[in-house]
């Protein structure tokens, strides 16, 4: 068997799932083979009939066809279809009329305007009836689907062995097949199917694992679908299935159901993504009409029919509803009708009514992980699970500390960490905002916690006043020996003898960027410091640093990759992976950054093992490390020390050089992936893009040429990176200069420029550190902040450095407006004078600094306002029991005047009060007793009595003072 390097990369990184996998295939293989030669069977127990509705199939008939004429148990004598043309527009019904010439008595053909599936399905329903049809077994295979050649036989016998059996319908083994790659896989839900039962009751379908969603391969005793039941033509472009099962389960909730992983039905996934399932997100129905006709019409049908919303009722619902809603998590740029996001979230919440919280919390596919359930349970229910799992997710051997974290929908929430009953120091912390359309779905909260003793002792946690367990190495703890997290996490550092060495990189075929700069300032002034400096042979930049003796490697050699093996320390301006470099867990990535990242790309640098993230601009740390944002990031890995290049950038600036930088950046529609050695290409269509012929309209524009040669000006052109194979298909005007024709490092393009013509690029930032304007030239700005990026905290019209311009007339006028004056409005010189914190060329030596900094442990006291802000919130959220162990530690931490009694007595009784007020003053009766030596000893008889008549009047006006 030969393995290509994606199957040998399985192999490395899963070796179980590689042979899992190989089996599985394996046996599709064997056993489609074996059949083939498998004797048919002609007389039946039963007959059967197929409904399909028909519409620009043509391209998928023929194994529709051949799948079903050449099964096993005999086509002509058992098997029967109608397909429904649904007026399509393509060649399905000379095709359909193909098959029917040969089969006459087997195959018919209807015609009907379109109308959408559940009317073509209906129509040939309709059919059955008036014409009389004996079959007492049909099934609604998709014609762009296939069977496997033993399905109706084993259909057959099993219904052969249970006629006394009631039974309303069976469901297949659901396999999916990828139309590009042949590939066959079993559907999700097949997979957690309980195949090995005879039959199970609908009355008892209490397991998820029971659901069925899909009418695929489903075949349906007739008699139990009965005259009524029929398709919902009002439910699209999904769900019709679903709801036309599950009525009729409702309508026969003591009949019986056989699930058989012998019926094997092959679901199609398309490889041209035209499939109804494919554009769901796209339609309306899709979020509006089904979840009013579709799941909240079947749960009230449910009540009709059985008094309650039953139990797998719920998980079709939910199933459908974690398809929906979880893709728009921190994605709502995926829900195309902004206008009705509050109609759809109040939709939701009339939905959520009917699904139980335990449901819910059982989950089932699609709604694997513990954030999701709590999001479910507390954004649509306005509910709270009664348990909370606190995960262990780093740990930081040089600054002892441990990362916590925890999901919930209180963005109030409390918790405490205690190691031998003692509570920890909380270093930094971090609330994240998971968004539902506008609103908070759920919280995750991550926090830093300094552990002195990170080799022995007890961790316990407790989030709020919920049952609270700590998962590490997928295990569950009420409480966890704390030397298991170090060795642990730790278990390899051995094989890390290169930790001394620093390890730089940009990208693999250009340097000339962040990591070059800082590799510069440490063999500069650290000679001493063990340093490497990683790029492609193949780079134009390799022969020039090798002359300024730079310790070169290879990025692509295997010298690189066992090197990278054990390190310490890599720092790079780019994500090492896309080199094909894969860092351990225990590794410290140390990212440079190549811009500072104004749109929201925190989906990418989350799933990234980022130790330190270094930044330059005030807007941009904010967004990274403040509450209610979308990255993970806290204080401890994010550093406000500006870039390591703005040192070079500001010394070689040069001002009034009459010159205009045109500089593009790049569409991630209109490149190739990336790849080694090379970087992206560009793709086919470009020449007809909006993007070419937008950025073309410009460069060849008369009226540009003129203001240049009337003020004196030159222009460069050059485009972004990725985008820089453009130049291939433009003539440029002699009077611009192509500026990768120059040979010189990329940050003279800004130090020796006036002013910048982009249109979204961060380049613009490098302009706004040298205090020189720009021009945006944004002609697709919808679609661009739509489909490219994700909107961050920066506006490019309050925030940016010039004016926004949607024309080549407008981008003409402004220009020529600098041109006169050799300025543009005061607000943008003063929005980039406020957008860095540091022109001070000092950026190399911080970062450096911080880069050392991570190696050595500090002894810390505990942050008195931390300590003092989760009291007072425990206060208002009523958790007496965490408010008392924080108050503990700020009385004992606390350094105050003369006044610390009074100050302390005050805050006490405000715990007191809370606590009478929600039922728990034995709790605060308790404490006073177990702790004589820490509250207010001279007063402490004086108190007992005060809270006492506070008790006692509470409870006698609430009328149960006894």
């Amino acid at each position: 068997m030969i393995l290509n390097s994606k199957k040998l990369r399985k192999l490395k990184t899963n070796p179980k799932l590689f042979f899992k996998d190989a089996i599985e295939k394996k046996v599709f293989w064997l056993s489609g083979t074996y059949n083939k030669y498998l004797p048919k069977k002609y007389k039946g127990f039963a007959q059967y009939t197929i409904v399909s509705a028909v519409y620009n199939v043509e391209k998928y008939l023929d194994d529709y066809f051949n799948s079903i004429i050449n099964q096993r148990l005999d086509f002509k004598k058992n098997i029967f279809i109608i397909l429904v043309d649904d007026g399509s527009t393509d060649d399905s019904a000379n095709i359909i009329k193909k098959y029917q010439k040969k089969y006459p008595k087997n195959i018919v053909y209807l015609y009907k305007e379109n109308g959408g599936q559940a009317s073509a399905r209906n129509l040939g329903l309709k059919y059955m009836q008036e014409n009389n049809y004996k079959t007492s077994w049909v099934s609604f295979t998709d014609p762009d689907d296939f069977l496997d050649r033993n399905y109706f036989y084993e259909v057959d016998k099993f219904l052969s062995t249970h006629q006394d059996d009631d039974i309303c319908m069976i469901v297949p083994n659901l396999i999916l097949f990828y139309d590009e790659t042949k590939e066959k896989k079993q559907h999700p839900l097949s997979k957690t199917r309980k195949f090995n039962q005879e039959l199970v009751e609908i009355n008892n379908m209490l397991d998820f694992r029971d659901v069925i969603v899909s009418i695929g391969g489903v075949v349906f005793n007739r008699k139990k679908i009965g005259i009524k039941n029929r398709f919902q033509t009002n439910i699209k472009p999904c769900f019709e299935d679903s709801f036309f099962i599950n009525q009729i389960l409702l309508e026969n909730i003591f009949s019986n159901i056989h699930y058989s992983d012998k019926i094997s039905y092959f679901y199609r996934k398309r490889s041209d993504g035209t499939s109804t399932i494919d554009n769901l997100k796209n339609s309306f129905e899709y979020w509006f009409n089904v979840p009013y006709y579709g799941t909240l019409k079947l749960a009230r049908y449910s009540i009709i029919k059985t008094g309650i919303v039953m139990r797998f009722i719920q998980f079709v619902n939910l199933y459908f509803f974690t398809h929906q809603i979880l893709p728009l998590v921190n994605n709502s740029d995926q829900f195309q009708f902004g206008d009705f996001g509050t109609k759809y979230l109040e939709l939701l919440s009339r939905n959520f009514k009917y699904i139980d919280k335990k449901t819910i919390i059982t989950g089932g596919i699609g709604i694997n992980f513990l954030y999701q359930k709590i999001g479910l349970i507390g954004f649509l229910k306005k509910e709270q699970i009664d348990f909370n799992i606190v995960y262990i997710d780093k740990f930081d051997e040089c600054r002892k500390s441990i990362l916590i974290k925890y999901y919930t929908s209180n963005p109030l929430e409390v918790e405490v960490v205690k190691i031998d009953n003692k509570i920890c120091n909380i270093e930094h912390e971090k609330r994240i905002s998971y968004r539902l359309l506008n609103s908070s779905f759920v919280y995750e909260k991550r926090i830093w916690v300094y552990m002195p003793k990170y080799d022995f002792g007890k961790l316990k946690i407790q989030v709020g006043e919920y049952k609270t367990e700590i998962k590490v190495f997928n295990k569950l703890y009420s409480e966890l020996d704390v030397g298991l997290i170090s060795r642990y996490f730790y278990r390899t550092q051995s094989k890390y003898y290169l930790k001394n060495t620093l390890v730089f990189m940009d990208q693999d075929i250009e340097a000339d960027n962040n990591a070059e700069k800082l590799y510069r300032y440490v063999q500069k002034y650290y000679p001493q410091q063990k340093i490497i400096f990683l790029l492609s042979k193949k780079s134009k930049d390799w022969d020039r640093l090798k002359k300024e003796k730079f310790n070169l490697i290879d990025c692509y050699s295997d010298e690189c990759r066992e090197i990278v093996k054990h390190i310490k320390y890599f720092i790079s301006s780019f994500n090492p992976r896309l080199f094909g470099i894969k860092l351990e867990e225990q590794q410290n990535f140390l990212f440079l950054g190549h811009g500072v990242d104004k749109n929201d790309i925190s989906l990418i640098f989350n799933m990234q093992n980022i130790r330190m993230r270094f930044s330059s601009s005030t807007d941009e740390y904010n967004s990274l490390v403040a509450n209610d944002t979308t990255y993970n990031f806290t204080k401890k890995e994010v550093v406000l020390t500006g870039m390591p290049r703005h040192d070079d950038l500001i010394k070689g600036n040069v001002k009034n050089t009459k010159t205009i930088l045109i500089m593009p950046t790049w569409r991630m529609y209109l490149n190739t992936k990336q790849y080694a050695n090379e970087g992206r290409k560009i793709r086919d269509g470009f020449l007809d893009s909006t993007f070419f012929q937008s950025w073309i309209q410009l460069l060849s524009s008369k009226k540009l040429e003129l203001l240049c040669n009337k003020y004196g000006y030159k222009v460069l052109f050059a485009p972004h990176f990725n985008m820089r194979d453009m130049l291939d298909f433009i003539m440029l005007p002699e009077y611009i200069i192509n500026a990768y024709k120059k040979n010189n490092s990329f940050q003279e393009n800004f130090q020796k420029s006036d002013l910048m013509i982009t249109d979204y690029t961060s380049a613009a930032f490098e302009m706004a550190y040298l205090q020189k304007p720009v021009i945006y030239y944004q002609f697709d700005e919808q679609d661009f902040l739509s489909n490219h990026y994700k909107q961050g905290y920066f506006d490019y019209r309050r925030d940016g450095f010039g004016p926004v311009v949607a024309s080549v007339d407008e981008v003409l006028s402004e220009l020529e407006v600098f041109m006169k004056h050799n300025s543009v409005e005061e607000r943008y010189y003063v929005n980039m004078k406020n957008t860095f914190p540091y022109r001070d060329g000092r950026c190399c030596e911080r970062v450096y600094n911080a880069i050392l900094a991570i190696q050595y442990s500090h002894n810390r006291e505990y942050d008195i306002k931390i300590i003092y802000k989760k009291l007072i919130i425990s206060i208002k959220q009523s958790y007496i029991d965490l408010a008392l162990e924080y108050f503990k530690v700020l009385y004992q931490n606390v350094n105050c005047n003369h006044n610390k009694n009074k100050i302390m007595e005050a805050i006490f009784m405000r715990i007191a009060v809370s606590g009478i007020k929600c039922g728990k003053t034995p709790l605060i009766y308790n404490f006073l007793k177990n702790n004589p030596n820490v509250i207010f000893t001279h007063n402490s008889e004086s108190l007992r009595i005060k809270i006492h008549h506070l008790a006692r009047n509470f409870y006698l006006k609430k009328g149960i003072y006894d």
